[in-house]
């Protein structure tokens, strides 16, 4: 399994995916998770949580019934229901008659859809598909409870480059807490213009240290500012000096990972 994140952005919609693969019980590996397509209708971008080649079936057949229509993206839409039944029953009706502990989970998937000038997250989960509140980020796959713990702290949007630092810290955490959730976080923004960006994994892990040291500086010397009340004003005013100093130096690491 995987986990799957969307983000709201002001100018798109965000999605992050790690990138270990459970292949068995023994064995793991590493895969890609997202994926963009270039359709009649406009572009969409793909996070697919599960088994990788019932993703691969499910990106495949999205692309192929989406390119043989010349319907409009409300229209596709549907039908989209009736399209994601299908493709369970295709990926899981081979498993009929199997043991129910052999019989792998369903697929569920995270759509960034741009139409019409604007991108829009849809999850497709349980044989529906259904848009996601815009004011609301999301997520499916494995830890979906942590996750959507996460997510609820997460009460602002911003621009893409600003919510990937929130987005690879709620995969970092993911990560940790959650089994079948690791190796390394890969990030695709659908910009409501159409146009996409790519954060390599590169990128991802150093802004995973950078959020590690961030969150060892928050729970001590940040929080020690309002706790220790017994301080004087002087050596407050220096403290909260250094606090400063060390949040531009966070502040100018992360614009350098983002833009160097």
């Amino acid at each position: 399994m995987t986990a799957i994140v969307g983000l709201q952005c002001t100018d798109g919609v965000l999605l992050l995916a790690d990138t270990e693969e459970t292949i068995s019980q023994e064995s793991k590996g590493e895969c890609d998770k997202l994926s963009l397509l270039q359709l009649p209708q406009g572009r969409v971008l793909i996070g697919g949580a599960g088994l990788s080649h019932f993703i691969e079936y499910a990106q495949q057949t999205i692309e192929r019934d989406f390119l043989v229509s010349s319907r409009s993206w409300p229209e596709i839409l549907v039908d989209a229901n009736t399209l994601f039944r299908k493709i369970n029953r295709d990926t899981l009706g081979f498993y009929k008659g199997f043991a129910s502990e052999l019989v792998p989970e369903g697929i569920a998937l995270l759509t960034a859809v741009n139409s019409n000038g604007h991108t829009t997250l849809y999850r497709w989960q349980n044989d529906s598909v259904v848009a996601v509140d815009p004011r609301k980020h999301d997520s499916v796959g494995c830890g979906i409870h942590q996750t959507y713990a996460l997510l609820r702290e997460i009460n602002i949007r911003m621009g893409a480059d600003a919510m990937l630092f929130y987005g690879v810290r709620v995969m970092k955490q993911a990560k940790r807490r959650v089994n079948g959730v690791g190796g390394k976080t890969e990030a695709v923004v659908l910009h409501h213009d159409g146009t996409a960006g790519y954060f390599s994994t590169g990128v991802t892990t150093q802004i995973e240290e950078l959020i590690a040291e961030v969150d060892t500086f928050s729970s001590g010397s940040f929080l020690s500012l309002i706790a220790d009340v017994y301080s004087k004003d002087e050596e407050f005013e220096h403290l909260l000096s250094q606090v400063a100093d060390k949040i531009r130096d966070y502040r100018k690491r992360y614009r350098q990972l983002r833009f160097r």
